[in-house]
């Protein structure tokens, strides 16, 4: 039987440990940086968290117009929400927005937010949302995977049905690509 060289044996090792390595960096980065986005908008009242594709209440768009992470770095949106199905009335047809990009392989700083703004949910008007401080999502450390952050939409009304006004935060979240960027993004 013939004997394995040594130096085939230390080539075996390295890989071995480089193939066990990198994926354990990747999940304790993921989960190290991982951001609670119910605790940055900073609600705590009646919150749910749904995807896009779970809303059934009410109609809401999202069209990115710009997306600029090489020279402004900032993104602005164009918000629309339409109340369809809800039970009860929105008092004062009232929806307050925010939305806000976070992706989780970066740092807590990594969640850059727009200001707040009402929508009147009858005359389905739209708003723009700009969000500044893009730079962070810029790729530029090879380690990192493409850094396309989710979009998260903060939606707060109060429902008026039978006398009882209950209050709603609704997180919905956009992966990159769900919504249209007009201009800019990522390729």
């Amino acid at each position: 039987m013939k004997k394995i060289p040594r130096k085939f044996i230390f080539l075996i090792i390295f890989i071995s440990i480089f193939i066990i390595c990198i994926p354990i960096y990747y999940l304790v980065m993921y989960f190290n940086t991982k951001i609670d986005v119910v605790s940055k908008f900073a609600v705590t009242e009646n919150v749910r968290e749904l995807s896009y594709s779970q809303l059934g209440d009410y109609k809401l768009d999202v069209v990115c117009q710009n997306y600029d992470i090489t020279n402004d770095y900032k993104a602005t949106y164009e918000i629309s929400v339409s109340d369809e199905k809800i039970a009860g009335d929105i008092v004062d047809n009232d929806v307050v927005v925010k939305i806000a990009l976070t992706s989780n392989w970066y740092s807590q700083d990594a969640f850059k937010s727009s200001s707040s703004s009402t929508l009147d949910s009858k005359k389905g008007t739209e708003r723009t949302f700009t969000i500044n401080g893009l730079d962070i999502f810029n790729n530029n450390n090879f380690l990192l995977p493409n850094p396309k952050p989710t979009l998260y939409v903060l939606l707060t009304y109060s429902v008026k049905n039978n006398g009882v006004t209950t209050k709603y935060n609704d997180i919905i979240s956009y992966p990159y690509g769900s919504y249209q960027v007009l201009t800019g993004g990522y390729n």
